[in-house]
């Protein structure tokens, strides 16, 4: 049995991502690396990755089964069409006057591996007996809905792999906590009875995408949205979190499904008031309450922008959900970067 596998496109950085008009970075190339470097410190055998640079077959198809024919064909034909000074956008992006889910000639492609992550991730839990995967995958993927896509997001890899999961009639909850909701992935998951939907998002009536409201659960039974004040504390951030993790265990998942955004920290937006005050040692603490529901889990990227934050919140949260191995083969951050 492994304890854990970290799962990367080293080849990402062909989808340059979205710097906004006073290139400020956000999704780009630059922020995953960062958080493998920050990774390699502590998980530096180089059994526990796997490096994604191949795509499969069945990865197409398990995207198809979740998100319209019209969409793929149109992020698929954009990509072609693009350059690298002028990117497309399609009738799909739903906020392509912003310009965050611009499309350019590597975008398609690394959407099509930042999904193939996660299925293998998938994989490990499935046929190697794996109890942790972590891709480190990226476009992310939770606001790209059936027929949508925005937010930096193309395909949404955490309703990809909740769907493969209850293709074998097994039951999965995914655990958002992004400070954004995640609307694309409620779009596609609502009202399924072998897949729970849990969010935890700053306040819908002032941070976009403007949706995830409580009263969603009563259309959806499956949809359990907690809309949280600006600026609450880490305590009633955590009571919070515990309060879903009630619900989760009383659907008793066979899998977890982590969209882990790190957007919420409370130096995130260093021009802007904090959205929560969690720390770094939140994020490891939601990590240990996530352990002990005792099921195998996968971690997918989410949000979570500035660069000097993020790699060490999201490497505090994988120290809350996982044990360190011995260190044997070093991997240089050379090979993966």
């Amino acid at each position: 049995m492994k304890e854990k596998i970290f799962l990367y496109n080293p080849n990402h950085s062909e989808h340059p991502g979205y710097r906004d008009e006073q290139e400020k970075p956000w999704d780009t190339p630059e922020r995953a690396f960062r958080i493998v470097e920050e990774l390699l410190i502590d998980n530096a055998d180089s059994r526990n990755w796997n490096i994604v640079t191949e795509l499969h077959p069945e990865t197409l198809l398990a995207i198809e089964d979740v998100h319209s024919e019209d969409m793929i064909r149109a992020i698929g034909e954009a990509s072609k069409a693009a350059n690298n000074c002028i990117p497309s956008t399609t009738e799909f992006d739903i906020d392509k006057d912003i310009g965050t889910s611009d499309i350019y000639p590597g975008t398609f492609e690394e959407s099509l591996l930042s999904a193939e992550c996660a299925l293998l991730g998938l994989d490990e839990l499935l046929n190697y007996n794996t109890r942790l995967a972590i891709a480190i995958n990226r476009p992310p993927g939770h606001h790209a809905g059936k027929n949508f896509y925005h937010g930096f997001c193309y395909f949404n890899n955490a309703a990809i792999v909740a769907n493969q999961i209850s293709r074998i009639r097994k039951k999965s909850a995914i655990i958002d906590f992004d400070i954004h909701h995640g609307d694309g992935t409620q779009d596609i998951v609502k009202g399924r009875d072998d897949i729970m939907y849990n969010s935890l998002h700053a306040d819908p009536s002032v941070v976009m995408p403007h949706t995830g409201f409580p009263e969603d659960h009563n259309l959806y039974e499956n949809i359990n949205n907690y809309p949280l004040p600006i600026g609450i504390s880490s305590s009633d951030y955590l009571a919070t979190f515990e309060k879903m993790l009630e619900r989760v265990r009383q659907f008793s998942p066979d899998y977890l499904i982590i969209d882990a955004g790190f957007d919420g920290h409370m130096d995130e937006y260093q021009d802007l008031p904090p959205l929560t005050m969690l720390q770094n040692d939140d994020y490891k603490r939601m990590g240990q309450m996530l352990k002990k529901i005792g099921v195998p889990t996968l971690v997918l990227l989410a949000g979570g922008y500035n660069q000097d934050v993020t790699p060490k919140a999201f490497s505090s949260f994988i120290d809350g959900l996982s044990d360190n191995t011995e260190q044997v083969e070093i991997v240089t951050s050379d090979k993966l970067i």
